[in-house]
């Protein structure tokens, strides 16, 4: 959590922007965190948000990467 909330505040405080890699790369790497949490307490609806929020993030980086 700490990184997505790291990453927002990057963001906000105009240190990234929304289209920087770093603030992508940290989104997914928070995402990833809190999603091995959520799948130890069997919490599947937000697992599956978590889900969804990592494959944004890393089709981003990705789209970043490959051009």
């Amino acid at each position: 959590m700490l990184c997505i909330l790291a990453a927002y505040f990057l963001l906000a405080n105009e240190f990234v922007q929304s289209r920087d890699i770093l603030y992508h790369v940290m989104n997914a790497l928070g995402s990833l965190s809190l999603s091995l949490d959520l799948a130890r307490k069997r919490a599947w609806p937000a697992l599956g948000l978590q889900i969804v929020f990592i494959l944004i993030a890393l089709s981003t980086v990705c789209r970043y990467v490959l051009v």
